[in-house]
């Protein structure tokens, strides 16, 4: 296509879209377009900018004539901004960028002009933005802006909890930084003390930290504030209340802020979970249970097993060093009232703990001496039946502490059937889960014969009719199968 159709072209595009905007949006589309022939669109240029210069029209004339600047929101999203960034680059090369600054300063105030720059730029040349972005920064330390007065000029300071989303946020903390690198933290911090109450900021910067652009500076910021209490001689209680946590009695533990007290605690040199303990048991009074029922509860959270469990070591440690035995403790937690329904209880696991601190080589034995002094062997057969489904992990440590501790009493197989299975008559086949306890301590008692242990035991109660029509029963309910396969083969082998 030589000049003449080009020029046709341009004509045609004028006069059909009245104007060049039209013509300039073409222009910048057609260069981000692979499709499209790249002659056409340089020539169209060229046709463009030949008739502006004829004119004598200037960078900010043609900026007007665009429409650009009435395009505060979305000012490098628009296509003939790209046109008229090249339009100023043709007239004068070596000075465009400050040229294109200057042109931008006269239509927009600083905190439109930083917005776009930290917004959606596709029109806008990547070599040209940061270049902008400097001349804007030279132009606030020319004019002696302060990191206070920029905040304000940006209108950060009526951003509300919307401050970290704010667009223009980070090219406020990159000037602060540039002001004062060593000391940018505590700048941006003071700065925002300006607009925001220390539970607001503290609140702020909580939440900053699960966007992951802004977990660095948030997590700065926050040991900035930290550091700041520190200097203002704020007690650990001081900071708890100034961070609310004295209104989340309840949910204490699941408050997010919590870890936020915990760290400035430590900078303390105190132990913040040796303070949460004495709180946590004002709220429950005299009720050592309840507490403890939350605790255990509370490590069941992935949220809040760690900090329970810091508090959890504390309580532990500070029995051990009143020199509480386990029955103590059992007692405390008022475990002996429970009967067969202590699994029922978390409590039981922090009971268990303290036995395992207080006799770690032997704390089975010391378990089972403590289980038995309160219980009968029918109640800890039961205890261990009612247990599963309930908390199946320490149902299965009860179980082992219970059937080591009848071995050591030498209990018969015939002793612990009459513990685990008597109570159901002849239905005891189908209780699965007390059929293989049975079962594992007869495996214990007699590793080499188990299966006819059990079988002579059993002998005792019903005739062999009768026994091998309940192990047929038996082997059509689900977990007791193999047990009473196991069983009929000694009975009636093939």
């Amino acid at each position: 296509m030589k000049a003449e159709p080009y020029k046709t072209l341009f004509t045609k595009l004028k006069t059909q879209y009245e104007g060049d905007q039209a013509i300039a949006s073409m222009v910048a589309s057609g260069k981000l377009r692979q499709n499209v022939e790249s002659s056409i669109v340089e020539n169209l240029e060229k046709l463009l900018f030949a008739g502006w210069i004829a004119k004598k029209q200037t960078g900010d004339d043609i900026f007007t004539h665009l429409n650009l600047h009435e395009r505060p929101k979305s000012l490098f999203d628009s296509p003939p901004l790209s046109t008229w960034v090249s339009y100023v680059t043709k007239l004068d090369r070596d000075g465009a960028d400050e040229q294109i600054y200057k042109t931008l300063k006269t239509h927009y105030s600083d905190d439109i002009i930083a917005m776009n720059l930290a917004g959606s730029k596709t029109y806008l040349k990547a070599d040209v933005a940061p270049k902008l972005e400097e001349f804007l920064h030279k132009s606030w330390v020319g004019e002696a802006t302060s990191a206070k007065g920029l905040f304000a000029k940006l209108k950060l300071d009526s951003q509300g909890d919307k401050l970290f989303e704010s667009l223009v946020f980070s090219t406020w903390v990159g000037y602060v930084t540039k002001l004062d690198a060593q000391n940018a933290d505590d700048l941006v911090l003071s700065t925002l003390k300006t607009s925001y109450t220390d539970y607001a900021l503290a609140t702020l910067l909580m939440e900053a930290r699960t966007n992951d652009d802004m977990k660095v500076l948030a997590d700065k910021l926050a040991e900035a504030q930290r550091k700041n209490w520190l200097s203002d001689g704020k007690s650990a209680d001081d900071v708890f209340k100034l961070l609310k946590l004295d209104d989340e009695a309840d949910d204490l533990l699941k408050s997010p802020m919590l870890s936020n007290w915990v760290a400035y605690v430590k900078q303390l040199k105190e132990n913040p979970y040796a303070i949460l303990l004495e709180k946590l048991k004002v709220k429950f009074g005299d009720s050592d249970s309840k507490f403890a029922d939350m605790l255990m509860e509370a490590k069941k959270d992935t949220s809040t097993s760690a900090i329970a469990g810091k508090i959890e070591a504390v309580q532990l440690e500070k029995w051990l060093n009143d020199g509480k035995t386990a029955s103590d403790i059992f007692k405390l937690l008022k475990l002996e009232k429970e009967g067969a329904f202590i699994l029922w209880y978390r409590r039981v696991r922090m009971w268990v703990a303290y036995a395992s601190k207080v006799d770690p080589k032997n704390s089975d034995e010391l378990i089972a001496s403590v289980l038995k002094a309160h219980n009968n062997d029918k109640v800890l057969g039961e205890m261990i039946s009612v247990g599963r489904n309930h908390d199946e992990e320490m149902t299965v440590k009860f179980q082992e502490v219970v059937l080591n501790m009848w071995l050591r009493e030498k209990k018969s197989a015939d002793d612990v059937f009459g513990y685990v299975l008597k109570r159901h008559g002849e239905h005891f086949l189908k209780i699965p889960r007390d059929l293989s306890t049975w079962a594992a301590y007869v495996t214990k008692l007699d590793k080499e014969d188990a299966y006819n242990t059990m079988v002579a035991v059993l002998n005792r109660y019903y005739d062999k009719k009768t026994l091998i029509g309940m192990l047929n029963d038996a082997k059509e309910t689900s977990g007791s199968e193999l047990i009473a396969k196991k069983l009929q083969q000694v009975l009636a082998p093939v």
